[in-house]
């Protein structure tokens, strides 16, 4: 991690700037951080140079850096307010539009309406909601990062987000017009019969999700713009391949248990009062999504620590502790 030579915050290596006051680090002479210990990150401003690891190695960094996402949306529960706000705020949005046009909101989502106001109030709605979860997921990281390097600090998360606010926007816009060409092919093809197209829709739409899992944080702290935040996160993710894989399958698996097993809880509800159990199915599963949205944000950015530091940064290593 490399110390602001300015205020003291600590950041990861790589970045450009500093995530508390916004210092650019090159610029400055950072402080001297304390050389680590044997097996963890290099000296700051040094490069390093990433180690073979076997796939056993792999799965184990893996499955603690899952354990980080979810100790960290259980330590700090303030960082759930960013995914509920942008899911708030969407939903006045979508309230707005649909009241504008003159249509209920479940018809202008299903697109019952196919005039051309109500198609352009679905893609206000999409962008505001895409522009919306790109912010809350940079919240979340610059956030989490905090978090593990010495404490959260809501306002100085918000600052770091907003601060790379174009950016953001921008890949926001990028990511809604990538994912609607995939949805587009797999409607087709699924009104075509073409298996094929079908899969290989699905199978661009993974490897797209996969390659540019660190965006985010790229965006963040290394001050790049999407075409360069997308080149950066593959090459990342050829250091950490196995991770991030073991990672995403980690947190897409637990969210799902946790899911079922909130929908298992309701049922014996149901028995008494069929809308009480629905009505508190609905609040387990949209307060299961929050913590998957902060479990998700916090992996993303020990993972990019992880990828550019080259070892798991010891900052994170009590968080992930019980892994060991």
């Amino acid at each position: 991690m490399a110390t602001c030579g300015v205020c003291g915050a600590r950041n990861p290596t790589s970045a450009a700037w500093c995530g508390q006051c916004h210092v650019t680090l090159r610029a400055h002479d950072a402080a001297p951080s304390p050389r680590p210990e044997a097996g963890t990150a290099e000296l700051p401003g040094r490069p390093t140079t990433p180690r073979r690891r076997r796939l056993g190695e792999r799965v184990r960094l893996g499955l603690r850096l899952v354990a980080v996402g979810f100790r960290t949306a259980w330590q700090d529960p303030r960082l759930l307010a960013a995914p509920a706000a942008a899911v708030g705020v969407s939903l006045v949005v979508l309230a707005v539009v649909a009241s504008t046009i003159g249509v209920s909101p479940l018809a202008l989502l299903a697109g019952e309406d196919p005039d051309a106001a109500s198609r352009a109030g679905l893609v206000i709605v999409a962008v505001a909601a895409s522009g919306l979860t790109v912010l809350a997921q940079a919240v979340v990281v610059a956030g989490a990062t905090q978090h593990f390097t010495g404490g959260l600090r809501p306002g100085a998360a918000w600052r770091t987000a907003t601060a790379r606010l174009p950016s953001l926007a921008a890949w926001a816009l990028v990511e809604l017009v990538v994912g609607g060409a995939t949805q587009a092919t797999r409607r087709h093809a699924a009104r075509s019969g073409s298996m094929a197209g079908a899969l290989g829709a699905r199978a661009v739409d993974a490897a797209w999700t996969t390659l540019t899992l660190l965006v985010v944080p790229v965006i963040l702290y290394e001050d790049a713009n999407p075409a360069r935040a997308v080149k950066r996160s593959t090459a990342l993710f050829r250091r950490v391949w196995g991770q991030q894989l073991v990672g995403t399958f980690g947190l897409g698996l637990a969210m799902s248990l946790l899911t079922g097993l909130a929908v298992l809880l309701a049922i014996p509800l149901a028995l008494l009062d069929l809308r009480f159990a629905v009505a508190i199915a609905v609040l387990l599963v949209i307060g299961l999504q929050l913590v998957g949205a902060v479990a998700g944000g916090a992996f993303k950015a020990a993972l990019y620590a992880h990828a550019t530091e080259g070892e798991l940064p010891q900052a994170y290593r009590p968080v992930a502790a019980g892994l060991r």
